[in-house]
């Protein structure tokens, strides 16, 4: 007979345990919204099944488990990876950088090398000195080129907060910045 919404009331059940090992893992329901509909035959499949469900969840666990494993494996394998390859690139970046005393070379070698790693538009190399309290820009380079440095004259210290480069030199932190273009309207000291 077909089931109004007021009859779709659940009026029998199985319910069976998932045994593993003489534990249980959890627990299978049957319902139905019919009184008295299951029988002992209905059990007792619902028992057979509920092994063969329950050696199949432990299998699924055990392989989830394995997989995360190997994931995690994979991750730790690449992390070491990398963090090789950034010593080796570190180690030959010393190497190139130490063959020379000339201030020039060093510079174009250390803009070669970081360009090489990462992308980089603009890279600058200034010098902050405590006596004048000035900053002053010894290299530059602007998508690939050096632009000559009579266009970048020194310029003062700014108090803290007040200029990205003289934040750093406050702080003597790095810093990461996502939005320069937005950090950068708040600086008061600009080339």
């Amino acid at each position: 007979k077909d089931l109004t919404e007021g009859d779709k009331i659940n009026r029998s059940a199985l319910l069976v345990p998932m045994m593993l090992k003489g534990n249980a893992i959890g627990v299978i329901q049957v319902l139905s919204y019919r009184k008295n509909i299951y029988t002992q035959a209905h059990l007792r499949v619902l028992e057979a099944l509920s092994a063969q469900i329950s050696a199949a969840t432990a299998n699924a666990k055990l392989y989830s488990l394995a997989q995360t494993e190997i994931t995690e494996r994979k991750k730790a394998e690449e992390a070491f990876r990398r963090k090789s390859n950034e010593t080796s690139v570190l180690y030959e970046a010393q190497k190139e950088l130490s063959k020379t005393l000339d201030l020039n070379s060093v510079y174009n070698n250390s803009y070669r090398i970081i360009s090489g790693l990462m992308p980089c538009d603009t890279m600058m190399v200034s010098s902050y000195d405590k006596k004048d309290n000035m900053i002053r820009v010894l290299s530059v380079w602007t998508e690939g080129h050096k632009p000559a440095l009579k266009e970048l004259p020194p310029i003062p210290l700014a108090p803290k907060g007040y200029c990205i480069q003289s934040n750093v030199i406050h702080t003597g932190e790095s810093l990461l910045i996502l939005d320069y273009k937005s950090y950068f309207k708040k600086s008061i000291n600009k080339y």
